[in-house]
């Protein structure tokens, strides 16, 4: 006979069956977000158009020609890039406004017009000068350093010059920013305008302007200074005054000082 030794069965790991895995499990999965053809969306534009819209008022323009003694009218303007907070952290952006004015003789249109501030001009012309500038000193180091080669090797202070004068076109000076007025507003601008009258009927033009107006803040220091001078005045002629008494009798007989005396 053979003797075999009997081994316990092995137990194996017991395992829940396919549908109640499937019920128990929980299976996350991450959806990718569209990619839109747009970083924005008109909603959310004009949420931001709506959280940056500050009104802050209208403008009246009374209109007399001197020229035309008979000729006179009134506008109303109102303002619409300078209504955004936006466009008043930014002076640079342009001033876009809208008027609408009837004049006599009979006529009446709607303006559009733009404006920027004079500083900002004078520095973007200061820009393209300057890169106008380099353009032609280099060209004309270019035609300078081809036709005089020959003197690099010999001559170290030609050496010194021609470096000098490459940094300058490629190192310009640095031009500094526009420093805006607190106190004058001057803006140059232009205007397109839809006019109508009974003399020349229908027409459109176009008018360039160049504007300069005092602003609150100088207004207010004016004056300021206005008041201190006839303050100043008025006290200095008061001490210069010769002072006069006056005295009256009781019914007691009894003489009563003036307040002058008495002080």
């Amino acid at each position: 006979f053979s003797f075999r030794q009997q081994r316990s069965p092995t137990k194996l790991p017991t395992t829940q069956p396919l549908q109640q895995q499937l019920a128990t499990t929980t299976i996350t999965t991450t959806r990718q977000p569209q990619r839109r053809l747009l970083p924005w969306s008109l909603s959310s534009l004009w949420k931001s158009i709506q959280e940056d819209w500050n009104f802050k008022g209208f403008g009246m323009t009374v209109f007399k020609s001197l020229l035309d003694p008979t000729s006179c009218g009134i506008a109303v303007r109102i303002p619409l890039s300078p209504n955004f907070d936006w466009c008043d952290r930014h002076p640079a952006f342009p001033a876009i406004s809208v008027s609408w004015g009837i004049y006599y003789p009979f006529m009446t249109g709607i303006f559009l017009s733009s404006s920027i501030h004079v500083q900002w001009l004078q520095y973007v012309v200061e820009r393209v000068c300057q890169k106008l500038q380099c353009v032609c000193k280099f060209l004309y180091m270019i035609v300078f350093t081809l036709s005089t080669f020959p003197l690099a090797a010999v001559l170290p202070l030609y050496r010194t010059y021609q470096t000098n004068q490459w940094n300058s076109i490629f190192r310009p000076p640095p031009i500094p920013s526009p420093q805006y007025s607190l106190e004058i507003l001057e803006r140059v601008g232009v205007s397109y305008s839809w006019r109508y009258s009974f003399h020349k009927g229908y027409e459109v033009r176009t008018g360039y302007w160049h504007w300069w107006a005092p602003t609150i803040v100088y207004l207010h220091s004016l004056g300021e200074v206005v008041r201190n001078t006839i303050g100043t005045t008025l006290v200095s002629k008061w001490s210069n005054h010769p002072q006069t008494t006056t005295t009256t009798t009781t019914p007691q007989g009894r003489r009563r000082r003036s307040p002058t005396e008495e002080e």
